[in-house]
């Protein structure tokens, strides 16, 4: 290929801060507290990075990486920093205005940047973006991208599931109709998950709602534990119901590991976190030895944190 990126591009790119968990493991709240950070330009779920990691293995390395690279920094970070690409909807939780103080958003709006002033904040900033159900792909984007800081959240069996069966991700309308949900394997009748295997679709889809997001969560925790044998991966772990117990120690340890510092809205993010109950919650009617092999999962990852 004969473009390349600015050597600092790939290098901020290369060191990126990279959110990722099961959904419903609070990547979310999580993403918020890394957006408040100073100098930190977080993106949440990138529409593109999820159509292009499934293209991993599939096109030469140094091509993925150009479209990879280029995207979060050409297309987000320079974007971003002058308020070209920016979520402005307050109602959003991942809204600018619930991460960053208003008068830096002013700043931004304030007037037209040209790249020769945008560049120079780019290449002192941090990039950091947030994506779930990619754990499939993540060995293989481990070994394109090593020096990325990675900060993976894990959640008890029982509160993901609960919240998973709260938004109905795993009902049958959303598998026998174009929701839009995911990006989706198409059936010839139904729509699919893409981390499902060929052979476990029929047997996905004859299970109900819980055992379906049970098999997802199998799943996830599976592909996580693969990537942590990889001595290269060396992830921050963070048990979200322990984070919400105590935010302020946890929070402040991830910012001293990851070598980042506290925004103006950082502290008021910490102090709105509650206690998480949802884990409390009993399931009904599921398998019980696929609760079980979950749970032995979910342990594994957790005797992992540091």
């Amino acid at each position: 290929m004969k473009y390349k990126l600015y050597k600092e591009a790939s290098e901020i790119v290369s060191n990126s801060i990279h959110i990722i968990g099961a959904t419903r493991s609070g990547t979310t709240l999580f993403e918020q507290l890394i957006s408040s950070l100073k100098n930190v330009e977080c993106y949440d779920e990138p529409a593109l990075l999820r159509v292009l990691l499934p293209l991993i293995g599939s096109i030469p390395k140094k091509e993925f990486q150009i479209l990879f690279e280029a995207y979060l920094f050409e297309e987000r970070m320079m974007y971003s920093i002058p308020g070209r690409n920016i979520n402005l909807n307050k109602f959003d939780m991942s809204s600018i205005y619930n991460s960053k103080d208003k008068k830096e958003i002013e700043s931004r709006l304030s007037k037209s940047y040209r790249r020769l002033e945008i560049f120079p904040k780019a290449i002192k900033s941090s990039i950091a973006f947030k994506q779930v159900e990619i754990s499939q792909y993540l060995r293989e984007f481990i070994d394109y991208y090593p020096m990325m800081r990675t900060i993976l959240l894990i959640r008890s069996p029982e509160g993901v599931i609960n919240s998973i069966n709260q938004k109905k991700w795993f009902s049958d309308e959303q598998l026998f109709n174009n929701s839009g949900k995911w990006f989706f394997k198409r059936g010839t009748n139904w729509n699919i998950p893409d981390w499902l295997e060929n052979n476990e679709r029929k047997k996905f889809l004859k299970m109900n709602e819980t055992d379906r997001a049970l098999f997802y969560y199998q799943s996830e925790y599976k592909n996580f534990i693969k990537c942590l044998k990889l001595k290269k991966f060396k992830p921050l772990i963070i048990d979200y119901d322990d984070f919400t117990k105590n935010p302020d120690l946890i929070f402040s340890s991830t910012t001293k590991s990851i070598k980042e510092n506290y925004g103006k809205l950082t502290n008021k993010i910490l102090r709105s976190i509650r206690i998480n109950s949802s884990s409390q919650k009993n399931l009904i009617d599921f398998d019980k030895k696929l609760l079980e092999n979950c749970k032995k999962l979910y342990e594994i990852c957790y005797s992992s944190i540091i």
